[in-house]
C-alpha cells in the first residue's frame, strides 16, 4: 500500500510522475525514487507524531540542489513554536532554522544544515510551505463591532 502525505495545500501528495521526453525527467524520477525509499520510514513517522508534511517544489525551474529532495516535516509542538516566537526578534532567520531543523525528518539535520549553507533563504522557504498547517500563516481579520 502506498501511503501519500496531506501537502501544505491540504490536497493528497503523491510522487511527482514523470513527463515522457521531459529534460526534468531524471529529476523527477530521483524525486520518485526518494519518496518511494521513504514509504516505511513515513509509515513510522506518522505513527511516531501523528501530522507529518511532505513540502516540496511546485515547479522545475528551481536550483537543482534542492529540486528533487521530498522534505518531510513533524507538526511542531508549541515550545518550538515560542522558541521561534522568542528568537525572532534577536534573529529572525536563525529562529526559523532552528524550528526547521527541529521538526525535520527528511532530509536529516545535518543535510538539511548544510543545504541551508548554500541557500541562505531555504529556511524561509521552507517555513513558508508549511506555515498554514503550523498556525504561524492563518490569515485572520478584525472588524469593529
Amino acid at each position: 500500500e502506498e501511503l501519500s502525505l496531506t501537502d501544505t495545500t491540504g490536497g493528497r501528495l503523491r510522487p511527482r510522475p514523470a513527463t515522457p521526453g521531459s529534460a526534468h525527467m531524471a529529476r523527477t524520477d530521483a524525486f520518485n525514487q526518494t519518496f518511494e525509499n521513504l514509504q516505511s520510514q513515513i509509515a513510522g513517522w506518522k505513527s511516531q507524531h501523528g501530522r507529518v508534511y511532505l513540502v516540496g517544489l511546485s515547479g522545475l525551474n528551481e536550483p537543482t540542489t534542492v529540486r528533487d529532495i521530498p522534505f518531510i516535516f513533524r507538526h511542531p509542538g508549541r515550545s518550538e513554536i515560542s522558541r521561534m516566537v522568542r528568537d525572532a526578534s534577536k534573529d529572525p532567520i536563525g529562529a526559523v532554522s532552528n524550528l526547521v531543523l527541529d521538526i525535520a525528518l527528511y532530509p536529516d539535520r545535518t543535510t538539511l544544515g548544510g543545504l541551508f549553507e548554500q541557500l541562505p533563504g531555504l529556511p524561509v522557504a521552507l517555513q513558508d510551505g508549511l506555515k498554514d498547517k503550523i498556525g504561524v500563516g492563518l490569515d485572520f481579520s478584525a472588524q469593529e463591532l
